[in-house]
């Protein structure tokens, strides 16, 4: 058992070690959040129900004649490769690498302290056996991860099925991570019988005899626990003890090397969670072998039912408070509106177009048809349009501007640019001036308040421009009254 401030350095955290904010998904999370989707009521997923089911087993246990505890129900569903693989993705890895991080800034405030106490001569002893005892909680940390990672291996290795997480985890701890798992038991080994931790256990192996031959058992005859962990550049001697001896004097080495180790575990631990995500996805659509785990599967998959329901609940509620509590209604379609050219036959002279007959207006982008409709019956006859004209504006040789009347020719004829598009004419304005057309330009004011059937009323208009202009421009301007009939000139006597 570790001491007590042991265990609170263990579950503590320091602010420093919470996981940094994401800007650009902070920077989006206002529109995820406005989605109705987005506020779920069970928001479990098949990865959480089975990881519950896997850790419910564990408090169910049974037991033999002597009524002592012989085992959990955990092995009747981890042997099914999709619960094993929830389970994985499940674990505590943040947590765990909190846990690392926060003893290696203890054991960097520890060395740091037994520097200055050196420097201004002060007894280490206390500080020395913290050191060490931060030490011995950091092999516990790695050996607990290696734990659990051999109970993967334990059921990985009881069922036929293959599957690359499998193959990937037992290569990694036969070739590379099993020599580590000894020799961090060597090494804790060593600190119990120096007397510099409390041992957990009278035996240390005891434990571990039952890890399978081929996968963990050849990684303890690599090497001694100090060339495995990388300590031996100045170490000589054969005999553990006395190279324990040699080691001890210097603490700060056997800290690096195990964060050397720690460092590699967590990235190994790391990507096996990652991958076992991925992994459960496309395990859990082949066929199982299990009927018992089937079965309970089944019933997971039952619940995504009733779950999909529940988290409907926001969305429904929201249609609910805009339809029924605002009265919105969401906006028609508005479709697009064409106009249609077309020439009737020979020897027809009227055509009716009824209401709903549709045009082929070729393929859109997709490649799907086009279709317009006309909305009203339409009457379509021989008539054609003889001219058209349009005003176009000029200088005149005093720099004041004139209209002429152009006929725009071909107005009967549909003509198209190179990309098929039919081309209109400018209604107002365009084509070339001609002199022998000159229109006269003019003004009109109507108003109820201008009707006068007798007697005599002063009319005044005050014109205001927005630049100052030249009062020749009024010159040779008539001025007209509407009659019943006709116009009434009145130029001589507004001159007069």
């Amino acid at each position: 058992m570790q001491t007590t401030d042991q265990n609170k350095a263990q579950t503590s955290l320091d602010t420093d070690l919470l996981p940094a904010i994401d800007q650009n998904r902070a920077l989006t999370s206002l529109d995820t959040a406005l989605l109705p989707k987005h506020f779920r009521i069970d928001e479990r997923t098949d990865i959480d129900y089975l990881d519950f089911l896997v850790n419910f087993a564990s408090v169910i246990n049974f037991y033999d004649n002597n009524n002592v505890r012989d085992n959990d129900w955990q092995p009747f569903l981890l042997k099914d490769p999709v619960f094993l693989l929830a389970s994985i993705s499940k674990m505590r890895y943040p947590e765990l690498y909190a846990k690392y991080q926060h003893t290696c800034q203890k054991l960097d405030k520890l060395f740091q302290k037994e520097k200055k106490e050196k420097k201004e001569k002060k007894d280490t002893k206390d500080t020395e056996k913290e050191i060490w005892n931060t030490i011995g909680l950091l092999i516990e940390q790695f050996i607990f991860i290696f734990k659990e990672v051999e109970q993967w291996t334990y059921y990985m290795l009881n069922t036929p099925r293959k599957y690359d997480l499998k193959k990937y985890v037992l290569r990694e701890i036969k070739d590379n991570y099993s020599p580590y798992f000894w020799a961090l038991i060597e090494l804790r080994q060593q600190l119990y019988t120096s007397g510099d931790i409390r041992p957990t256990a009278p035996k240390i192996y005891n434990e571990f005899g039952g890890y399978d031959e081929k996968v963990w058992q050849q990684g303890k005859n690599v090497g001694p626990y100090w060339k495995v962990l990388g300590l031996d550049e100045d170490v000589t001697g054969d005999e553990p003890d006395n190279i324990f001896l040699i080691l001890k004097k210097n603490p700060n080495d056997i800290y690096l090397a195990l964060t050397n180790v720690g460092d590699l575990l967590f990235d190994f631990l790391k990507q096996s969670v990652n991958y076992a995500k991925d992994e459960f996805r496309s395990e859990r659509k082949k066929r199982g072998n299990f009927p018992d785990t089937v079965l309970l599967r089944s019933f997971t998959e039952l619940l995504g039912i009733y779950r999909k329901q529940l988290n409907g609940l926001t969305k429904k509620h929201l249609h609910f408070y805009f339809k029924d509590i605002l009265k919105q209604r969401p906006l028609k379609a508005i479709p697009d509106q064409a106009f249609i050219s077309t020439t009737l036959a020979k020897g027809v002279t009227d055509y009716e177009v009824p209401k709903g007959t549709q045009f082929n207006a070729r393929i859109d982008a997709q490649k799907d048809p086009i279709i317009f409709e006309s909305l009203v019956d339409t009457g379509l006859n021989s008539a054609k349009i003889s001219n058209v004209y349009t005003l176009s504006t000029s200088q005149d040789k005093d720099g004041f501007t004139e209209l002429s009347l152009v006929n725009v020719p071909d107005t009967g004829k549909i003509k198209q640019d190179e990309d098929g598009l039919i081309q209109s004419w400018a209604t107002f304005g365009g084509g070339n001036p001609d002199d022998k057309n000159t229109s006269l330009m003019g003004v009109a004011f109507a108003s109820p308040m201008l009707y006068l059937l007798e007697g005599n009323r002063e009319v005044t208009l005050t014109l205001t421009f927005s630049a100052p202009i030249d009062l020749k421009t009024f010159d040779g301007a008539q001025y007209f009254l509407s009659t019943e009939k006709d116009w009434l000139e009145i130029t001589k006597k507004m001159m007069d």
